[in-house]
């Protein structure tokens, strides 16, 4: 490969990184903006959402530890990767149907090899900021 194809071909992927931030920041900011998913839906459909949820293979990444250790009582099979392990096994995200993002507390080593991952095996990602467990189920169980 040319060096001229080789630096266009690094531009591109930039420039597709780039633009793929730029939707994952847009897209916090507007659930940033909403309302909060528990005030839309109905008591049945909560109710539904929640335990779809809880019975769904989840990796969740990032969180403050008190915030994880709530999480795990909510949804104890969930897999947890603390915000500054760095060296974690990606292939832990292979068998999961969901990969969490806590956006507002993980390291950006950790963001870009998340990302990475979940891109190659075009898994769901689910990019979430705030402290309410219960919001972050019926997000994840849409």
């Amino acid at each position: 490969m040319t060096g001229r194809k080789k630096k266009n071909r690094e531009l591109a992927e930039a420039a597709a990184i780039k633009d793929e931030q730029i939707k994952i920041l847009q897209n916090i900011l507007q659930e940033n903006d909403s309302r909060p998913a528990a005030a839309d839906a109905d008591e049945g459909t909560k109710a539904k959402k929640l335990e779809l949820a809880k019975n769904l293979k989840a990796v969740v990444f990032g969180g403050h530890p008190n915030w994880q250790t709530e999480l795990k009582k909510a949804a104890p099979d969930y897999n947890i990767v603390d915000a500054d392990n760095y060296g974690f096994d990606a292939k832990i995200m292979d068998k999961a149907d969901v990969v969490v993002i806590k956006t507002d507390y993980m390291a950006h080593a950790q963001w870009y090899k998340v990302i990475e991952r979940s891109r190659k095996l075009k898994k769901r990602v689910v990019f979430f900021s705030g402290n309410n467990i219960e919001e972050l189920l019926l997000k994840i169980g849409e």
